[in-house]
């Protein structure tokens, strides 16, 4: 059996995601996904029940709740816009993770 000589990894990343694989991608529920991204999202595709949106766009409107939103925005924004990136993963279900030094 003659040595391979190791390969360099390939990195993949998703172009789109979907409420199914939301979780996966983003570490977001597909609940708050549907009911918080969704509605802020120009492109969002149907595929009969499906929800699948650009991760470019999800990526926008994530960064954009972070910083209190768009005041473009404002049908579907939330009553008290969020002033810091805790309180968003918060109200999307999720908590953040201590760094590796503080643990």
């Amino acid at each position: 059996m003659r040595n391979r000589r190791p390969r360099p990894p390939i990195v993949v990343r998703p172009s789109y995601v979907s409420d199914e694989t939301c979780f996966a991608v983003l570490g977001i529920l597909p609940r708050p996904f549907r009911e918080r991204i969704v509605p802020r999202c120009k492109r969002v595709a149907r595929i009969g029940r499906r929800v699948v949106v650009e991760l470019d766009e999800v990526e926008r409107v994530m960064r954009s709740l972070s910083t209190g939103g768009d005041e473009a925005d404002n049908e579907a924004a939330i009553d008290d816009d969020p002033s810091t990136a805790d309180e968003v993963l918060r109200r999307l279900g999720r908590v953040r993770a201590p760094s590796p030094e503080k643990r």
